[in-house]
């Protein structure tokens, strides 16, 4: 028989509380009173708690048919006392037994940490039970089951959701909120009533006043135990689905009836007997009258969705209510009239539970009502009781009719709305009714308003994501990423603010918001305290991190909630500074929301992108998730929209006819010099006030000519001035603070590691004018000394210092650290190629000086830096990230090799020879002595390409591909240098195949696969085996045209016809090339004139890849050995294209590499030593070589011949590019 696996606890119903216990709890006196209430067999969905189901998995199902389940109505058990108590009582009182019946209200334990004691949760004793064998008759306390029914305090409801009035010691009725227990988690009786108390007054409003004692919370009207006896209850509480609110229940009417009807035995068998289902409320909700009779076609194809939806998500008892068998009868008290709308049929009619069987196994969380029979659980049908129907309070009645009014869609209800701009707690009745000064007051940083400009769907993005996980109940990650100052922490405050209101007006879950900055915290494992304390509301003072982190283990893992279990979201700001060398912290944060039962919500805000893969580990990374949001940085106009939204608040409180204090040319002016620097907004905002506050004194408008004076200022500041005059090993020693705080992420770094790291720069920073020698421990000192004198570094000092190592104590800087950074950069402003080359041969401690080039954003480095920021609109304040390659010498010239007509191919693949190709239809040889070792006319028509297949001794063996329509294997002879003997010309095969003329010929690495392409659509797939007979058959002598003349070209005997051994169609125009992936002998690519490039498997003989560009004629085709999935190739719209040939269709997001031509290139090559350079050759007669990392222009060019002489064909080899076209062979040393 298989085995009985227990289904994944659905995501609505995570966090569902089971009740905790301490181990002493264990050694209590626990045993049944009177005989059973009821026998069945073991219904593992039902009888069984978390722990019971790990155990589980090891039985098998003939295992689990020795068991049955015993349910009693009373136990009997030794009372327990807490901490406070325990010390006070005798040992008699120690040992007093308490009885508990079904239907008793009982508190209930459910610690948070050992050391921090919770106040005990509120609970109604539903059922009681006792696995065993069959035919035992003995009581195992071990076994003894409770299933409890919460109530919830008022403390206890989420902070951002639903909240009332409500009396002093009020509890509400929690709806869905059943849990099964261990009965030594009970701690005693309590009373809870449906009768207000004589003294106080229902509808008034009562603060409970905390105080903290060292074990646990008392509340006023507590008693001297710490618990509350006595508990009000009149409201039923629903915090999640569709119809979040609060009901009113008749507590002590609905006991009784519950209590009458859970003790009724069965007439049939019933395996579903002991769920509680009567403790479950219904929820009564009718349509009006004129609604009802225009939609039941529709509410009866809703209460089927609501079926099927109920059956899907695992608990058709808890989230659905029951559906009334006087459907059709005639309105009654509960209905809602909607007297603000004449659109009846808008009114949402409640679901109910259905009374079909579920189609879903069991969790061990859940309780149905039905259950599929099977071979281990049959069941018998049986109709339920009535049960006790509550109706929504005035004020949910409100929320509800809103809510249906509304008619949000899953999918609509966290879209953007237009928002106003509005400053929150901003009032600016206390400002002078001054232009200037309101301005400089809203242009303060310190000023947000609740709607951000120009974050409109980023904020979209962020609310959908986390209102999402908040409607669906489970837990994730979401990663935000952006430069400094582009609104990512305001948008999540703002969302957050968004969902806060939500949740209070019922439209999404409630849930904890906790919001930890790693700029705030002493150290990243306080992490934990913040948490747990936003979690739970314990004091965390007297609490370690590590006792902290235990708890949130035990919470997350869902072992210790009690009642209250709502989902927590919460914002990690600063993430980099939260991560430490074993990166525990971050990857508890992001494992905790995959957890089944954590309902944990983690927004990530860093300010790189590449955080996770640059920094953290690859079990760090993939808890993370792939949901990230990157904010851009602001440009130019969206910074003028911020500036201007927040100055028009100004002129609506003035009016229109008020002075502007700010022009919009200044705004504008001060808008694109930091968009070209950072895009940072508070820097926009900083400048723009400092700007108004320069104007005021003489109250005029402020124009460019002010922004550009106080930008001016900003930049000379006298932290900037006493920078400048530093000496070299001050301004070095700041450098190595800087480095270390980056480094380390804390402010405070011990001083021998800034000698270490000062040293260090002293091999890399100085330049051939300075000193080389490295500065001794003592003279470092003194540049220290220097230092904390002018107050620019803070040393720890006093007598418990002078007891520590002098490289332990600690250096601060007290200047601001991105004013240091932007007056030390100033310093490269004016390095060059040479400088910056020397440094890289100085950090890289080479012996021979090697020259290099500089990539700076996809360009080469051709002027100082200062110069190429001004011409990039690089501002001074901007990092630039600066990549250095191995520079190539100018192309230098070795020879030319006349030819009688135009070079189409060449090959340098011969050692010590030249192979040429060209469209007389003859293929030579030359050596390096530029002396021509053969000559043979191979083809009757232009030869088109030519391939070197092997090699042995002195003969090679060639593929050439030619517009005569075949393609053929030849072997050449090339005597040696010296000898007298003549070179020997062999055709072995001709290829038959195309119809047109043949535009390239390829082959693998082992040179024994052949790939053809021609403009007749067709590649070709060849061995290079030759056969003895012919495999095609001849053609008569006229069939085609030219036939004649090919035969006037042969000499001596025909070489045997080979056919191809696979021919791949999927071309629809010319295909001008194709060639074998590099290492892949399975794999090719081909391009043609239908703007396609196409991946092969060529074992299949089929197309599996497509690559679409939009009207690109592809001329050439070249693969890549540094890169295997990404081919080049040149398109007749003077491009080249770099493709990567995993994406179909490229998009924005993969758009190709494109390197531009100003004529039509012809040809490309890559080198053979497996570097990012290629070279190319265009229609204009230049040859140009490029780096794959810099798109902007070539490394370098040359022209053959004169300009307007087409190249046609290029190889790099060894050191050496060969060149072919119209001019002729022409060989180039590139080094």
């Amino acid at each position: 028989m298989a085995k009985t696996i227990p289904q994944t606890p659905r995501r609505s119903k995570r966090g569902q509380p089971l009740v905790a216990f301490s181990q002493e709890a264990n050694s209590l006196y626990r045993a049944w009173c009177g005989k059973p209430l009821y026998v069945r067999p073991i219904n593992p969905g039902l009888d069984l708690d978390r722990d019971d189901f790990d155990a589980e998995e090891d039985g098998t199902d003939e295992e689990n048919n020795e068991f049955e389940t015993v349910f009693y109505s009373t136990i009997q058990m030794q009372k327990r006392y807490t901490a406070a108590r325990r010390r006070a009582s005798s040992s008699r009182e120690a040992e007093e037994i308490t009885t508990y019946q079904m239907g008793d209200t009982v508190l209930v334990e459910t610690s948070g940490d050992s050391s921090v004691h919770k106040r005990p949760s509120i609970a109604v004793i539903i059922a009681m039970w006792e696995i065993r064998k069959k035919g035992s008759g003995e009581a195992d306390p071990a076994k003894m089951r409770v299933r409890l029914q919460w109530f919830l305090r008022p403390s206890e409801l989420p902070p951002y959701g639903l909240k009332r009035e409500h009396t002093k010691n009020e509890i509400y009725y929690k709806i869905n909120g059943r849990a099964i227990g261990r009965p030594q988690s009970i701690l005693g009786h309590c009373n809870v009533t449906s009768k207000p108390p004589f003294d106080v007054d229902v509808a008034s409003v009562q603060t409970l006043k905390r105080k903290r004692p060292q074990v646990g919370w008392v509340y006023e009207g507590d008693d001297s135990d710490g618990n509350t006896q006595e508990f009000y209850c009149r409201l039923a509480y629903q915090g999640q689905g569709e119809h979040k609110g609060f009901y009113n229940i008749d507590w002590d009417k609905h006991r009784s009836m519950a209590n009458l009807s859970s003790t009724a035995l069965p007439t049939e068998f019933d395996l579903q007997w002991g769920s509680g289902i009567m403790w479950e409320l219904e929820i009564h909700l009718e349509k009006t009258s004129s609604s009802r009779k225009k939609n039941h076609r529709v509410n009866k194809r809703a209460k089927e969705n609501a079926v099927e939806s109920g059956s899907e998500s695992g608990n058709a008892t808890d989230d659905n209510y029951e559906a009334q068998s006087d459907e059709e009868g005639d309105d009654s008290e509960g209905s809602i009239e909607d007297e603000d709308s004449d659109e009846d049929e808008n009114v949402f009619d409640m679901p109910r539970t259905p009374s079909k069987k579920r189609k879903r196994g069991l969790s061990p969380s859940q309780s149905p009502f039905r259950r599929r029979a099977t071979k281990f659980n049959p069941t018998t049908p049986r109709k339920p009781g009535k049960r006790t129907i509550v109706h929504p309070t005035p004020h949910s009645k409100a929320a509800l009719r809103k809510r249906a009014k509304a008619s949000r869609t899953f999918q609509d209800k966290f879209a953007m709305h237009s928002q106003t701009l509005n400053f929150a707690g901003q009032d600016l009745s206390h400002v002078p009714e001054d232009p200037w000064l309101r301005s400089m007051h809203v242009l303060h940083v310190g000023s947000r308003p609740d709607a951000l400009p120009c974050r409109e769907e980023e904020f979209e993005k962020v609310l959908r994501c986390v209102g999402e996980l908040l409607e669906e109940g489970s837990g994730g990650c979401v990663y935000i990423s952006g430069v400094p100052g582009t609104g990512k922490t305001a948008t999540v405050h703002a969302v957050v603010r968004q969902l806060k209101r939500m949740a209070e007006n019922s439209e999404t879950n409630p849930f904890t918001y906790v919001e930890i900055n790693g700029l705030r915290i002493p150290e990243p494992s306080t992490a934990y305290n913040m948490l747990w304390e936003g979690l739970s509301g314990e004091d965390v003072k007297r609490m370690s991190s590590k006792e902290s982190l235990k708890a949130l283990t035990r919470f997350f893992s869902g072992g210790i909630r009690g009642p209250e279990s709502h989902a927590c979201v919460v914002l990690m700001d600063e993430l980099d500074q939260l991560i430490t060398s074993k990166q525990d912290v971050v990857y508890n944060f992001f494992n905790w929301p995959t957890l089944a039962a954590s309902r944990l919500v983690v927004i990530a805000v860093a300010n790189t992108m590449d955080l996770p893969e640059r920094v953290m580990t690859g079990r760090v990374r993939s808890r993370l998730g792939m949901t990230r949001i990157n904010f851009s940085p602001y440009s130019a106009a969206q910074l003028q929209q911020i500036v201007h939204a927040r100055l028009k608040s100004v002129k609506d409180g003035l009016g229109d006819d008020s002075q502007e204090a700010l022009s919009s040319d200044a705004i504008k002016l001060a808008a694109m010099k930091v968009s070209g620097i950072s895009g940072d907004a508070r820097r926009v905002l900083d400048i723009c006030r400092r700007t108004v506050e320069l104007v005021h004194p003489e109250r005029r408008t402020a124009r460019p000519p002010d922004v550009k004076e106080v930008i001016r200022v900003m930049q000379n500041s006298p932290t900037a001035a006493y920078l400048r005059e530093c000496s070299l090993h001050e301004r070095m020693m700041l450098a190595s603070l800087i480095k270390c705080i980056k480094r380390e992420g804390v402010q405070e770094i011990k001083w021998g590691e800034v000698q270490h790291q000062h040293l260090i720069y002293v091999n890399i920073l100085t330049s051939s004018s300075d000193s080389m020698r490295k500065p001794t421990p003592s003279e470092l000192r003194i540049v220290l000394d220097s230092l904390v004198a002018s107050r620019a570094l803070l040393i720890e000092d006093g007598p418990a210092v002078v007891r520590k190592p002098e490289g332990d104590r600690l250096v601060i800087l007290n200047l601001e650290p991105s004013e240091v950074e932007r007056v030390l950069s100033e310093v490269g402003a004016t390095w060059r190629r040479y400088q910056l080359s020397q440094l890289v041969n100085k950090a890289l401690s080479l012996a021979k000086p090697v020259p290099f080039d500089f990539l700076v954003k996809g360009e080469i480095l051709r002027t100082t830096l200062g110069e190429w920021c001004a011409e990039n609109g690089a501002g001074e304040e901007e990092t630039l990230e600066i990549e250095y390659i191995q520079s190539v010498l100018p192309p230098e010239k070795v020879s030319d090799f006349p030819h009688e007509d135009w070079v189409s191919s060449v090959s340098c693949k011969i050692p010590g020879q030249f192979l040429t190709a060209s469209y007389d239809g003859s293929i030579r040889s030359f050596d390096y002595s530029q002396n021509a070792t053969s000559s043979a006319l191979a083809h009757s028509a232009p030869i088109s390409s030519i391939s070197v297949l092997s090699s042995s001794d002195d003969t090679y063996t060639i593929a050439s591909a030619s517009h005569d329509l075949t393609a053929q294997i030849n072997q050449i002879t090339i005597p040696p240098p010296g000898s007298s003997a003549s070179s020997k010309y062999t055709r072995l095969a001709t290829l038959h195949l195309h119809t047109a003329p043949l535009s390239s010929i390829a082959s693998n690495a082992a040179g024994t696969r052949l790939l053809t392409a021609s403009w007749d659509g067709l590649i070709g797939f060849w061995d290079t085996t030759v056969p003895d007979e012919d495999e095609v058959p001849e053609e008569e002598v006229g069939e085609r045209g030219g036939r004649k003349k090919r035969r006037r070209v042969e000499e001596g005997p025909r070489p045997p016809r080979k056919a191809p051994t696979e021919v791949f169609k999927s071309h629809v125009g010319r295909v001008s090339g194709a060639v074998f992936a590099p290492g892949q002998e399975a794999k090719a690519y081909s391009c043609g004139f239908d703007s396609t490039v196409r991946v092969w498997d060529t074992e299949h003989g089929v197309s599996v890849h497509t690559v679409t560009a939009s009207n690109k004629p592809f001329l050439s085709l070249s693969a890549l050995s540094t890169m295997p999935e990404n081919v080049l190739a040149t398109s007749t719209d003077r491009t080249m294209m770099l493709y990567d040939v995993r994406v179909p269709s490229p998009s924005d997001a993969t758009a190709p590499v494109s390197f531009l031509h100003p004529a039509t290139p012809s040809c490309v090559a890559t080198s053979e030593s497996g570097s990012q350079q290629v070279v190319s050759g265009a229609y204009d007669g230049v040859v140009r070589l490029w780096d794959l990392r810099s798109t902007k222009g070539a490394v370098a060019s040359f022209s053959p011949w004169e300009k307007g002489i087409k190249v046609l064909c290029v190889e790099w080899g060894t050191g050496v590019v060969a060149v072919g076209g119209e001019g002729g062979f022409s060989l180039w040393k590139v080094l």
